[in-house]
């Protein structure tokens, strides 16, 4: 008798040989490999032909497939001198450099691939990419190609450039502040320093020795490294304890803040009244692990580049047909009523408007939430924000950009007010708790020694001690840590939720 070996499977779809999904609808045979779609095909003519094809044998490379919309004309509206001011960066009058999202970049594969645009075409000089971000920078001359021809490359090679109505309104991008990172560094430096400078006291070194002079000078030092770290590095915990009690609200940072300032104060006294070597090596290190955790949480959140509005959405420019049926491309903030605006599939509608066309159907997603399209018919109103779906249609300007549906909706109170009420995340509640039993059991421990006891010295050396051992700073570094790992796993897979107080609230969903 033979063995059975299972037979191979036949059925299973065939890889497109340039984005690696499976050919589904057809397969396209060329050059002895099989693709999916003209896109693939395209690209892949254009890579051989520029000897670019080593593209395919980076290890986990896996193209873009550009969508087989034709992309003529459509970045047309590029060429406008108005427009292309803004988004230029720099230009000598013939060398242009520009910035763009990039947002189908997502892996190693697609930075080779970009920064070969020069090899694409020699009009442009270079480009480099900004990987974190999803951004390319290209340097072109611009007396040998046009803003939109090389918008139109990186839309053939399947990287369509994301440009939006907030690129050309002339807003200014949120710079990543670097206070934090100097606050991190001096923290860090003090916080090795002060060790450093504290070992002969850990090992019960130059007491009552002829080096004891050594050791106030040592002492001396370490008070002057820990200054900078409680006044200047500590600075934003004081700042939110203090806004806190302003408002009669006790939150994370008031008894981080009182720990603080109380380890620093009984240093100062064991230091000069040489009763001991005080704790400021505790206090830099609090601060600067704390701060660590901050800047995490900080950092992971602004990856994901999700603090927008509206005009983020709008597109630049849409196509107006007059009289003739002529196409033209011009921008959404000129459009004015009456105005006839051609739609094609996938593309946002940027305005309130009446269908012309017979039939559309149009996805309102992103401003209801609900992914099923619509079915919507000859003089029918479509509101701004839906995405359309299917072959290009006609529509009749009813409302300016500033007058539409979505940017009402935006500009609601209930997306503007602040929805995330500290108070109500899960480290808030704990620490509402948990500082006030902290409080209450240091202010005891303080009264029962410098009352009944009668010994003061031991009292504020209690007091301080219970508030350094029960410091919520571990409750504060987790939930920075946990939360900057949830954003960072949400990202992975294309969930973005608007901060990371929102996290916790979708502990609290129901019904979905």
């Amino acid at each position: 008798m033979h063995a059975a070996y299972p037979k191979p499977d036949t059925t299973a779809p065939t890889a497109c040989y340039h984005c690696g999904e499976a050919c589904l609808d057809e397969i396209i045979p060329f050059d002895a490999h099989s693709f999916c779609c003209d896109g693939c095909v395209t690209v892949y003519d254009l890579l051989k032909e520029n000897d670019l094809c080593n593209y395919y044998t980076i290890d986990g490379a896996q193209g873009i497939s550009p969508n087989s919309q034709h992309f003529k004309g459509k970045y047309d509206y590029l060429n406008l001198p108005d427009i292309a001011h803004k988004l230029i960066e720099f230009t000598d009058g013939k060398l242009c450099r520009v910035n763009w999202s990039t947002p189908k970049m997502h892996c190693s594969s697609c930075i080779w691939l970009l920064e070969q645009l020069n090899r694409l075409n020699p009009a442009i000089r270079g480009s480099v990419v900004n990987f974190p971000e999803k951004s390319v920078r290209i340097t072109f001359d611009s007396q040998q190609i046009k803003l939109s021809e090389v918008a139109e490359l990186l839309t053939n090679i399947g990287y369509e450039p994301y440009i939006s109505l907030n690129d050309v309104h002339g807003a200014v991008k949120k710079k990543w502040s670097k206070s934090r990172l100097y606050k991190i560094g001096i923290a860090g430096f003090a916080f090795g320093n002060i060790m450093m400078l504290s070992f002969p006291e850990y090992f019960s070194l130059g007491i009552d020795t002829p080096s004891d002079e050594l050791r106030l000078v040592f002492d001396g030092l370490n008070i002057l490294f820990s200054l900078p770290v409680l006044l200047y590095c500590a600075s934003d915990f004081f700042k939110s304890a203090w806004g806190a009690l302003k408002i009669k609200q006790l939150n994370i940072d008031a008894p981080i803040a009182l720990a603080l300032l109380g380890i620093f104060l009984t240093s100062l006294y064991q230091i000069f009244s040489q009763t001991g070597p005080g704790y400021l090596d505790s206090l830099a290190g609090a601060v600067f692990f704390m701060l660590i955790g901050r800047y995490f949480q900080d950092k992971t959140y602004s990856s994901i580049s999700f603090d927008r509005d509206y005009k983020s959405y709008f597109p630049v420019a849409v196509s107006v047909l007059d009289q003739n049926e002529t196409e033209s491309r011009k921008p959404i903030t000129e459009l004015v009523k009456g105005d006839q605006i051609l739609v094609r599939g996938e593309e946002l509608i940027p305005v309130d408007a009446v269908l012309l066309s017979p039939v559309a159907s149009i996805d309102y997603s992103f401003v209801s939430g609900e992914a099923e399209p619509v079915e919507r018919r000859m003089g029918d109103t479509i509101y701004a924000g839906g995405k359309h779906k299917g072959p290009a249609i006609t529509l009749e300007v009813l409302h300016a950009v500033s007058q539409s549906y979505l940017t009402q909706l935006w500009n609601n109170d209930t997306f503007t007010k602040e929805k995330e009420d500290q108070s109500q995340t899960l480290a808030a509640r704990i620490n509402r708790y948990f500082s006030t039993v902290v409080l209450i059991i240091s202010t005891i421990t303080f009264i029962v020694w410098m009352t009944i006891l009668n010994n003061p010295e031991t009292a504020f050396r209690a007091f301080t001690t219970a508030l350094l051992v029960a410091c919520p700073c571990a409750l504060l570094l987790s939930s920075t840590f946990t939360n900057g790992n949830l954003l960072a796993l949400f990202g992975k897979h294309e969930f973005y939720p608007k901060n990371a107080h929102a996290i916790e609230r979708l502990s609290h969903i129901d019904t979905v």
